[in-house]
């Protein structure tokens, strides 16, 4: 018995089943988002980092010149903070969760607290 024989008894799509339904499930629909979600985040952090990198040069103009990192704005939009890299600095509330900043962690804790 080959490999042949053992796979004619195979059946990849039954008949009279739609493939649709076999490999789409409404179940999984968050899971392509929050795929999507994070491709579209990840992706975003790569052009701007690359992209205004003020070391990495696409077009051959900017290639040939001497000043290539002496671009002031491209060094400002690569340094730039991407995300919610801000929102340590500031108290917020995501229900059930209470975030608080560092500044405040650490002046609750400073030995001038209680008085």
């Amino acid at each position: 018995m080959g490999w042949q024989d053992a796979a004619a008894e195979l059946k990849e799509i039954p008949k009279g089943r739609n493939p649709y339904k076999i490999w789409i499930n409404p179940g999984v629909y968050p899971l392509y988002v929050s795929i999507g979600v994070a491709s579209l985040i990840c992706g975003g952090f790569l052009v701007k980092f690359f992209g205004y990198h003020s070391d990495i040069a696409f077009s051959r103009k900017m290639r040939a010149s001497h000043d290539v990192g002496l671009s002031d704005t491209r060094n400002e939009a690569h340094l730039n903070h991407f995300g919610f890299r801000r929102l340590n600095k500031k108290d917020f509330n995501i229900f059930p969760f209470r975030f608080q900043s560092m500044k405040t962690i650490a002046d609750k804790h400073s030995p001038t607290a209680g008085s």
